[in-house]
């Protein structure tokens, strides 16, 4: 049994060896060879094989344990009914409970239940991290690494389960009894998880609320600054207004100024015309009367001549 529960661990531990590109808390990725290791890997070897120990020396005292703890089976009972009730396959009829392979049955029976509700409160828990993704955004960084990191592991954990629930259907009763162990690791680790995610959520809930203080803090400076610029809007439009009338008033002015001085020109102009026409009336008057004097000499001329000859 215990080189049987050494392949057992050898096929859990490759989960872990066997996923490329894992990103671990500390940062570091390994690399497909299995190089790199985070020290969860070496924490779950070394709890392994004090599982290991710790089962040759206690096998017997379970074995004793379990069998007073059949009459108070109570509640695996409806554990099993509750896994019975979401699992489609159900468990093989088993033949009397007084033989050998009744109750090596009855405890591979009771390994897929508490396999089956092991995988219940897995449903659980993806339901709540799905529940928490709307945190994602806030919780940084370090929130999407260890999320990351905690999908690969539960990929791995999912990966090993079925590993284990295989071996548990075909092991014989040492390596089921190793495989329950085995499980009760995984759960524990699994728990261990889920509760450093529910510390990234919170720490994501912590920094989602100063964002909304910082929001808020945001918009007090942006309803001051919109009072500010329509307050200068206001006294930009008042300026502009200002500066209408003001050009409107000089080019009144300008316009009044432009039109004195057309209806001086204009006078100006008829006082030329009216000189004009006094001279040019002048100028004939002035040829009337050396035209009248021209013909008054001549007459007088004719006169004399007249009366000379007369005489």
């Amino acid at each position: 049994p215990l080189s049987c529960l050494g392949y057992v661990l050898d096929a859990y531990t490759s989960e872990f060896s066997s996923v490329p590109g894992v990103e671990f808390s500390d940062g570091k990725e390994r690399q497909s060879d299995g190089s790199e290791r985070d020290e969860r890997y070496d924490l779950i070897q070394s709890q392994l094989e004090k599982t290991l120990t710790e089962l040759a020396k206690h096998m017997d005292e379970q074995e004793h344990e379990q069998q007073h703890q059949q009459a108070g089976q109570g509640l695996v009972v409806q554990e099993q009914a509750a896994a019975e009730a979401q699992v489609s396959e159900a468990p093989a009829a088993v033949p009397s409970s007084s033989s050998p392979e009744a109750k090596a049955s009855a405890k591979i029976d009771r390994a897929m239940d508490k396999v089956m509700a092991m995988q219940l409160r897995l449903e659980a828990s993806k339901q709540m991290i799905s529940e928490g993704d709307h945190m994602q955004e806030e919780g940084g960084d370090l929130y999407k690494t260890r999320r990351r990191n905690l999908r690969m592991a539960q990929k791995a954990y999912e990966r090993s389960l079925r590993e284990l629930t295989r071996k548990a259907e075909r092991a014989e009763k040492d390596e089921r009894r190793y495989i329950k162990g085995q499980i009760r690791e995984l759960k524990a680790s699994y728990r261990e998880q889920v509760r450093e995610l529910k510390g990234l959520v919170k720490e994501g809930e912590k920094k989602l609320k100063k964002g909304h203080k910082l929001e808020d803090k945001g918009e007090k400076k942006y309803k001051a600054a919109k009072k500010k610029l329509k307050k200068a809007k206001r006294k930009e439009k008042d300026v502009r207004e200002k500066e209408r009338e003001k050009a409107e008033r000089r080019a009144e002015k300008a316009k009044r100024k432009e039109q004195r001085e057309r209806e001086k020109e204009q006078k100006r102009r008829e006082r030329e015309e009216r000189k004009r026409e006094r001279e040019r009336k002048r100028l004939e008057l002035q040829r009337e009367r050396e035209r009248a004097a021209m013909e008054k000499g001549q007459v007088e001329a004719v006169q004399s001549s007249e009366q000379a000859s007369e005489e």
